[in-house]
């Protein structure tokens, strides 16, 4: 913007000392107001700096103790995990003192890191893994080949989706010689040896428990502790048996595969599992 200048400016104003004593003192004020709002500025903004610091402290404290955490996690989880592919998590703290030792953590969604394959064993990353029979008072299974398990636990989430019962699969060596614990969804229970093709039964005829939840797509969370010739068998958590010498020859049960099964009792049986575990001491 363009300015005016005039052609001849005003001759300047004498200024009366009284007037000249009034304006020094004003100016004197102004100062000291000056250097006192200086001074109370500086302090807040010390006092403010002190806050953000202290924060970024805290905020940096907090980071690394989360930081720290979880690398510590990840590498209790890495000395945990014994198989290849499969993630152990801190949900896997086991129930089952002494076994305490994370040896198996895979969820049956994704891959089947050694377990069987084919119409019968199916594994769904939605559902999970599914064990069917069609053929009245048979049973199928499947196994794992991921490694032969002794003195263990071992625990799995069990939906029995139609027919009549599921349930684990341990000690198995070949097709003549393996153990059940099956769990069916009209409430009972019962376990079961088959060596040298001979069957064996811990009862005449299948107990009820109130630990299992009866009817179709009821989740219920089945394990086995194996202890030399003592087998404990659990239902959500509660034991709710225990057989003993349960081959009849006083030996540790034996060591093998674990597998998963499905129970056609007259009815067309199909079962979805996840969350298979097995901890060691």
């Amino acid at each position: 913007m363009s300015e005016i200048i005039p052609d001849q400016l005003p001759a300047p104003r004498r200024r009366s000392p009284v007037k000249i004593i009034i304006s020094a003192m004003m100016a004197v004020l102004v100062i000291i107001a000056g250097v006192i709002g200086f001074f109370v500025y500086h302090n807040n903004q010390v006092t403010q700096d002190h806050i953000h610091a202290t924060a970024t402290v805290m905020r940096t404290l907090a980071n690394n103790h989360a930081t720290a955490t979880t690398v510590s996690l990840d590498n209790a989880v890495n000395t945990a995990v014994a198989v290849p592919g499969l993630t152990a998590t801190a949900v896997a703290i086991s129930p089952y003192a002494p076994f305490t030792k994370v040896l198996l953590d895979n969820s049956l969604t994704s891959g089947y890191f050694g377990w069987s394959e084919g119409s019968n064993c199916q594994m769904s990353a939605i559902a999970g893994y599914q064990v069917s029979v069609a053929r009245d008072f048979y049973i199928d299974y499947c196994t794992s080949t991921m490694g032969q398990y002794g003195e263990m636990a071992y625990q799995v989430i069990m939906s029995i989706r139609t027919g009549d019962c599921g349930g684990l699969v341990f000690g198995y060596k070949d097709v003549n010689n393996y153990y059940t614990f099956e769990v069916c969804q009209d409430g009972t229970y019962n376990i079961y040896s088959y060596l040298k093709g001979e069957w064996i039964s811990l009862y005449p005829h299948s107990r009820m428990n109130s630990a299992i939840r009866q009817g179709l797509y009821m989740q219920n969370r089945i394990a086995v502790t194996i202890m030399r010739d003592v087998i404990n068998m659990y239902v959500n958590g509660k034991e709710i048996d225990t057989a003993k010498d349960f081959d009849l020859t006083g030996n540790p049960i034996r060591r093998g595969e674990i597998g998963l099964l499905a129970d056609d009792r007259g009815n067309t049986t199909s079962v979805i599992y996840t969350n298979a575990l097995v901890w060691s001491r």
